[in-house]
């Protein structure tokens, strides 16, 4: 690795942990204002920074200066990045903008378990159950393995739409696979 590329990257990692801090602590008010300053001095944020702005905007429920930065991303191309996009459908599911996160999903050429997770927590938090479970069957039909949080998000779908023999299906999953809360105790849960 390159001696300027490994220092571009702490430097960026040391950006978003302070972005982050910020945001947490002071405000998104504040994390908008230093993107915008490390902009104005020649500071490129990655696509590192870029998702980890997007986080504290999610986290807050700041819509407004989400799509700002949603906008700086899709200028600089980051938007097609894997963990651009799944900050983007966290920011806007936690927004309640499914529509917007839906359509950030569909567009995505490549998506892992965090994208599926995202996309179908965000229809869980929005009350469409049964989308949740048709997004739940997408992903198995890609092929895609549930984890231990796909199956904390799916089973509360289940219980709302009185999904018996889907819910029980999922629970056998997790007993053949070993999900549990350590990973291995599926008795806990």
């Amino acid at each position: 690795m390159h001696k300027s590329h490994s220092r571009n990257c702490r430097q960026e990692i040391l950006c978003y942990g302070m972005l982050w801090l910020m945001g947490m602590h002071i405000g998104q008010f504040m994390v908008l204002k230093t993107f915008r300053r490390m902009n104005d001095e020649g500071v490129v944020p990655r696509r590192f920074t870029v998702a980890g702005v997007l986080s504290v905007f999610a986290e807050t429920g700041e819509l407004h200066n989400g799509r700002i930065i949603h906008g700086f991303s899709m200028k600089m191309g980051y938007d097609s990045g894997i963990a651009v996009s799944n900050s983007l459908i966290d920011m806007y599911g936690k927004c309640k903008c499914i529509e917007d996160a839906l359509e950030i999903f569909e567009m995505m050429s490549k998506k892992d378990i965090f994208s599926w997770n995202s996309i179908i927590s965000v229809q869980e938090q929005c009350g469409d159950y049964d989308g949740t479970l048709r997004l739940f069957d997408r992903m198995l039909g890609a092929g895609i393995q549930p984890d231990l949080v796909t199956v904390t998000i799916v089973l509360p779908a289940c219980c709302h739409l009185a999904a018996l023999m889907h819910g029980r299906e999922i629970h056998g999953y997790m007993i053949v696979s070993r999900l549990g809360k350590d990973g291995k105790d599926v008795d806990v849960v």
